[in-house]
């Protein structure tokens, strides 16, 4: 449960983000001190105790708690869903034949924006949400899609084409 050295930057170019307006100073990987968010008028009712059962029972792994490696004290962050940019974010390449190498990437997003999905593709979000560059104007082509399901009111596959 220990950190990599990291340093106390902000992310992207200093960048307004949730966490500075909350008066939260973000590491530039991301992590808030989790003292620091325990004691904002937020968090105030929550313990040590409520935030790690969070991290420990959340079932998409959204969060990553440790401790810093030059004080001991513990922090928090999210592993997904962020909206700064988060410049020393643990990411690694993975090459084809890496057993790590995901054999199919999900997407979710809602029925009405389905045909322009099929027709046009996905926009890739800023902060390469999607893990891909996509085409020359950032978008994610049709062609790459291996299936489309909706799965409310009832699971069906989505016509491709």
């Amino acid at each position: 449960m220990d950190c990599q050295p990291r340093g106390r930057g902000r992310g992207r170019g200093g960048r307004a983000n949730r966490n500075e307006e909350m008066g939260l100073q973000m590491n530039s990987d991301g992590f808030v001190f989790v003292d620091e968010l325990l004691t904002h008028k937020q968090f105030h009712s929550f313990s040590l105790e409520d935030v790690e059962r969070v991290v420990a029972t959340n079932d998409k792994q959204r969060f990553k708690l440790c401790h810093h490696p030059e004080d001991g004290r513990l922090q928090i962050r999210a592993n997904q869903g962020h909206s700064v940019q988060v410049t020393d974010l643990e990411l690694r390449a993975v090459a084809l034949d890496d057993p790590d190498y995901p054999r199919e990437a999900v997407h979710g997003s809602y029925m009405k924006h389905w045909p322009s999905l099929r027709s046009h593709g996905r926009v890739i979000s800023e902060n390469g949400v999607l893990l891909t560059p996509g085409d020359a104007a950032g978008m994610l082509l049709p062609c790459y899609f291996s299936r489309a399901q909706r799965l409310k009111p009832s699971p069906c596959e989505l016509e491709l084409h």
